[in-house]
């Protein structure tokens, strides 16, 4: 899964991750270790995209 950050643009790279997470992309998995998604971690949205992936807290 290629990153895109959009320039660090969290509304961007939520719709990206979302669309990545409907697409079944297998680098979800990576969420939690990923330095990429860094920047956008604290989110509301990018939790809640981790809880639906299936990673533990």
């Amino acid at each position: 899964m290629p990153s895109h950050t959009g320039g660090k643009d969290q509304d961007k790279t939520i719709e990206y991750l979302n669309k990545a997470y409907d697409e079944r992309e297998r680098d979800l998995t990576e969420l939690n270790i990923n330095k990429t998604w860094d920047f956008v971690r604290d989110d509301p949205r990018f939790k809640e995209l981790v809880k639906r992936v299936g990673i533990p807290e």
